[in-house]
C-alpha cells in the first residue's frame, strides 16, 4: 500500500515539474471544482426533497447533476494543462449514460424508505427526527439530543410509523381509581380537564371510559385528539392537570395492596406446643380487650 501512495506522489510530482505552474493550477481546479460540486449536490438534494415527495427520483436528478458537474470541472482542468477535453468528455459522457440506464432501470425496483429527511418516525425504539438518509443508513436525532444510525436494512425488515402524514394525533390517558371513590365525578372531571384545555380539538370530542375493574382497582381511560406537534406536551401537561385535580376533589388514585385475614382458632387441640400457646395467648389478648 505504501508503495503504490509513493508511486501516485512521485507521478503527481513529476507532472507538476513537467506542467509548470499550469499543470499545479489544473490540480487546484480539479479537486476545488470537486469538492464544490460534491457540496452543491448535497445543497439540491435538500431543496428537491421539499418540492418533490419521491425520494428516488431526487436521487437520481442529484446523481445526474453530479456527473454533469464532473465532466466539465475535468473539461476545465483538462484545458488548463493545454489538452484536448474531447476525449475524456467523450469517456465521461458514455459512462454517464451507462450509469443513468442502471438506475433508472433497476430503481423502481429497488425498495425505497417510506419517509424523508425533516419527518418525525419512529423506527424500531428509537423515536426523533430524520436528518439524513444513505444507501447503508438513516441518521436519527432523538428528543433526548442523541444521534442513532440505524441500518436501512433492519428499518425495511421492521415496522415503521411515520407521524409526518398524520395532521392530528389521540392522547390516551389511562388512571386507576379505588373501588369505593366516586366512579361518575371521576369521569366528569376527566372530562372537565380536556375540555378546558385549548389545545384539545371539539371533534372528535374528548371522551372517557370505564376500560377494566381488576383486583385492586377500576381502570378509568380519558381520550381526546390534538394536533400532530402538540400531541407530546398537551399529554404532560394533562397528566400533571389529572393528578393536581383529583388532589384536589379527593379523589384517590388505586395502588397494589393485599389484605390479609387471620382467623384463629378457639380449639387449639392436636396443634404442636409453640403454635397452641401461640392461640391461647391470641385468645387472652382477645378476651382482655373485649
Amino acid at each position: 500500500m505504501s508503495i503504490i501512495k509513493e508511486q501516485t506522489l512521485e507521478e503527481l510530482r513529476d507532472l507538476v515539474v513537467n506542467s509548470g505552474p499550469d499543470g499545479l493550477l489544473a490540480i487546484v481546479i480539479l479537486i476545488v471544482g470537486l469538492v464544490l460540486a460534491n457540496l452543491m449536490t448535497r445543497i439540491l438534494y435538500k431543496f428537491l426533497l421539499r418540492y418533490i415527495p419521491k425520494q428516488s427520483t431526487v436521487t437520481i436528478i442529484c446523481i445526474i447533476f453530479t456527473l454533469l458537474a464532473a465532466m466539465v470541472v475535468v473539461a476545465l482542468a483538462c484545458i488548463q494543462l493545454g489538452l484536448s477535453p474531447r476525449p475524456i468528455l467523450r469517456l465521461m459522457l458514455i459512462g454517464s449514460f451507462v450509469v443513468i440506464g442502471i438506475i433508472l432501470l433497476i430503481g423502481p425496483l429497488m425498495p425505497t424508505l417510506p419517509f424523508k429527511a425533516g419527518q418525525m418516525v419512529r423506527l424500531g425504539e428509537y423515536i426523533g427526527v430524520v436528518e439524513s438518509t444513505s444507501l447503508l443508513n438513516t441518521r436519527l436525532r432523538t428528543f433526548d439530543g442523541k444521534v442513532v444510525y440505524v441500518p436501512n436494512r433492519k428499518i425495511l425488515d421492521d415496522i415503521i410509523i411515520n407521524y409526518h402524514h398524520t395532521e392530528t394525533r389521540r392522547i390516551a390517558i389511562d388512571i386507576g381509581i379505588g373501588f369505593f371513590e366516586d366512579l361518575i365525578k371521576a369521569k366528569q372531571v376527566l372530562e372537565e380537564i380536556m375540555i378546558a384545555d385549548p389545545r384539545v380539538l371539539p371533534k372528535p370530542s374528548p371522551g372517557t371510559m370505564v376500560l377494566t375493574i381488576g383486583e385492586s382497582t377500576i381502570q378509568l381511560g380519558a381520550r381526546c385528539w390534538v394536533a400532530n406537534e402538540n400531541f407530546w406536551v398537551t399529554k404532560c401537561d394533562l397528566t400533571e392537570k389529572i393528578k393536581l385535580r383529583f388532589d384536589f376533589e379527593g379523589i384517590s388514585f388505586a395502588f397494589n395492596q393485599l389484605d390479609v385475614h387471620l382467623h384463629t382458632s378457639h380449639d387449639p387441640t392436636g396443634l404442636d406446643d409453640n403454635t397452641a400457646q401461640l392461640c391461647h395467648q391470641s385468645m387472652d389478648r382477645n378476651n382482655a380487650a373485649s
